[in-house]
């Protein structure tokens, strides 16, 4: 509908293919920095750390969000930490675009995790870089944990995330979009906390 400018206004959607209790009823029992640790071997301190959850494919982009996580340490000399969780035919291309950038401090690749309601409970701010996506059901996810959200523009994640007012949309094929919105966001603690 939003691609081919159908015109349809009226758009019903099917109920969410995940269990919104287990976003609901998530209880720590750990504080991020034990988490960080015992998960990935990092002290996170107060470092921020960003998440997408999401396959390694085309459609995903996340070669893109590489490439903004690199402008944001090298020439905003913000410290931050990406972590992907998900496992696709594009997971070895993004871990070399990783290397070859030199970001092997930063990023990290869990391959496919159970810990979905862990990980978005302590990480900072959801980004999904998708150029095509339905709806987003990550981007709902992220929104029970209440966290922050950077989604892309001309996607079904325009119904979900309002910009500026229940998260940030970037244009999905320009990297800076979405390093500038990482950086509005770390930059502005009321902005993350509304």
């Amino acid at each position: 509908n939003h691609e081919q400018n159908l015109g349809i206004k009226i758009i019903q959607w099917i109920p969410p293919f995940f269990d919104k209790n287990k976003f609901n009823d998530f209880c720590p029992l750990e504080s991020k920095e034990q988490f960080f640790k015992k998960l990935l071997n990092i002290d996170v301190g107060s470092v921020p750390v960003l998440l997408t959850v999401a396959n390694f494919y085309d459609c995903k982009n996340q070669a893109v969000l590489i490439k903004a996580v690199n402008d944001v340490v090298k020439r905003c000399k913000q410290p931050v930490y990406m972590i992907f969780a998900g496992d696709g035919k594009r997971f070895n291309s993004c871990r070399e675009l990783v290397k070859n950038l030199g970001l092997e401090k930063h990023i990290f690749f869990l391959g496919y995790s159970e810990l979905v309601p862990e990980l978005l409970f302590y990480s900072d701010i959801k980004v999904l870089p998708s150029y095509r996506e339905a709806f987003s059901i990550s981007l709902m996810e992220a929104s029970f944990m209440r966290k922050p959200l950077i989604g892309s523009l001309g996607t079904g994640m325009v119904s979900l995330v309002e910009h500026n007012k229940t998260g940030l949309l970037c244009d999905p094929y320009k990297y800076q979009d979405f390093s500038d919105a990482i950086v509005k966001l770390l930059h502005n603690k009321s902005l993350r906390y509304r």
